[in-house]
């Protein structure tokens, strides 16, 4: 686990840490994309707040967390559950792109706990 998905997760009240998914957005003060896409994600924060967590942060001040995911453009939003990377969307989001990836957000962590453990690798 990166120190950026460690700190994130440490951050989460206990049982939120396992139970809720980050959806985390790099962006910069200079990224006019990003800046366009804000009043969207908070609204869908706002929404959805209790099932997940959403944090934005400044890939010019924090770059590992960019590097971290392999990012090398922005915007990018990603899906973050239990440490684990399981989605990457690179660029521009509408508000409804944004409520439908915050909706998997939601989701992912109950399909895979539904799921149940990955079978090995042969």
């Amino acid at each position: 686990m990166t120190p950026l998905l460690l700190a994130l997760t440490l951050a989460l009240p206990g049982s939120a840490r396992d139970a809720q998914a980050i959806v985390l957005r790099l962006g910069a003060p200079w990224c006019a994309p990003c800046l366009e896409m804000e009043p969207a994600f908070h609204g869908v924060a706002r929404s959805l707040s209790g099932w997940v967590s959403f944090v934005q942060v400044d890939a010019t001040e924090d770059r590992g967390a960019a590097r971290a995911l392999g990012v090398h453009s922005l915007p990018a939003t990603a899906i973050l559950w239990r440490g684990r990377l399981l989605e990457l969307t690179l660029g521009y989001l509408t508000a409804g792109e944004q409520l439908a990836l915050g909706l998997r957000a939601a989701l992912l962590p109950i399909v895979l706990d539904a799921l149940g453990p990955a079978p090995p690798e042969s």
